[in-house]
């Protein structure tokens, strides 16, 4: 069981997902990652809560810098549900690799071919998972590393 520490001060983690509601999908990963931060000192921050009035991709920088470190799944969907790579998450990846943040790195099976579309991330940690189901303790350990 994790103790939180009351004398530390609450930390973000930026959270880059797919925010399409396409069957409940982004409520499903928003809980694995509720789960997953449970008992921390980390809060989500998530790009679709940017304010309206101003550039987005600016609001997730600074969403981005603000964070400790970052939680992407880079899976998007193409017609009819099938995996495909996200480009929106993967710059926010970008973006958090050029900040220095540490990132968790998860992806539906067979959404990407890393040998063949992203070579360059062969040596950061990556988790595929078939259901968010499979996804929920991983980020955990990922999590409390930090702490160490």
């Amino acid at each position: 069981m994790r103790h939180i520490d009351k004398g530390k001060m609450t930390q973000y983690a930026f959270i880059g997902h797919d925010y399409t509601k396409r069957g409940g999908l982004k409520s499903k990963f928003r809980h694995t990652i509720s789960i997953a931060l449970k008992n921390s000192l980390y809060k989500p921050l998530y790009a679709d809560t940017s304010r309206l009035d101003q550039i987005v991709l600016k609001d997730i920088i600074k969403k981005i810098r603000k964070s400790k470190f970052c939680i992407f799944d880079l899976t998007g969907y193409k017609k009819k549900g099938k995996p495909d790579k996200n480009l929106n998450v993967i710059l926010e990846l970008g973006i958090s690799i050029g900040v220095k943040r540490h990132a968790f790195i998860a992806h539906r099976e067979g959404s990407i071919d890393f040998d063949k579309e992203m070579s360059d991330l062969l040596g950061q940690y990556r988790y595929p998972y078939k259901t968010y189901n499979w996804l929920k303790n991983d980020p955990i350990s990922f999590i409390e590393s930090f702490g160490k």
